[in-house]
């Protein structure tokens, strides 16, 4: 009877991961990881898609600025789906998006700090 039991629970588990490749086949159920809806993060952005998509070739940094101060005046409540319309699915960038939106100068200003008081390099 232990050995069915193994089977059945294999072929389950054979079943479960079937349907997740399925599901990351799938493009309406999976996002395409790597990409970002330009379109999205520009509305949020306060831009235009297509001179948010030349800022984001330009200038990625200032991109995401853009994004991110656009993110901070939404409430924190309001803030996932346009994370998530604009493709920001995975924890890691959520949390990571989520950190920046909170303070989105925070990165600007400590390049500056860094700049300023950084050693000056021996002539």
């Amino acid at each position: 009877m232990g050995a069915d039991d193994q089977i059945a629970r294999l072929k389950r588990d054979i079943a479960d991961q079937k349907e997740n490749i399925a599901h990351g086949n799938d493009p309406e159920r999976s996002w395409v990881k790597g990409k970002m809806n330009m379109a999205e993060m520009a509305k949020i952005a306060g831009h235009y898609a297509t001179d948010y998509a030349n800022l984001f070739k330009e200038n990625p940094v200032e991109a995401l600025l853009a994004f991110m101060r656009g993110l901070h005046e939404l409430p924190k409540a309001q803030r996932v789906a346009p994370e998530s319309k604009a493709a920001i699915v995975t924890v890691r960038d959520i949390k990571t998006i989520n950190a920046l939106a909170a303070e989105p100068e925070f990165p600007r200003s400590r390049s500056r700090s860094r700049l300023v008081n950084s050693p000056t390099q021996p002539t």
